[in-house]
């Protein structure tokens, strides 16, 4: 089972890509990472990506456990938007040409779906 991790920044300030640089390296060097990349839009220079792919939920979880990630990376990520940003789960992947379909964790019916907002 493979679980990204997607954020977006918005609004950047200028050092936000050397801030960003150290936070993809530290991320990346995780035992459990597979991937990071950091994208910027091609329509808002000050808009950007940053999606994360791990082993598994644990790896997800131990890779933010170090300290340097936790002094690092976290606050780094605190930036991303937060009603844009998620940890999901993986349900079809291609590579290589090669469509596969991970055995999944998370079980849809037990989800609740989101109340609607009430009119004020």
């Amino acid at each position: 089972m493979t679980v990204e991790l997607i954020c977006r920044f918005t609004d950047v300030d200028d050092e936000f890509v050397h801030r960003a640089r150290r936070a993809v390296a530290l991320l990346a060097a995780q035992e459990m990472c597979i991937e990071v990349r950091l994208s910027r839009s091609t329509e808002d220079p000050r808009s950007f990506a940053l999606t994360a792919e791990f082993d598994s939920f644990t790896g997800y979880r131990r890779s933010l456990s170090p300290f340097d990630v936790r002094t690092v990376v976290i606050p780094f990520l605190s930036e991303a938007q937060q009603s844009e940003s998620a940890v999901l789960e993986v349900l079809m992947q291609s590579r290589d040409g090669v469509l596969s379909e991970p055995e999944v964790i998370v079980d849809p019916n037990a989800v609740q779906p989101r109340a609607a907002a009430q009119a004020p």
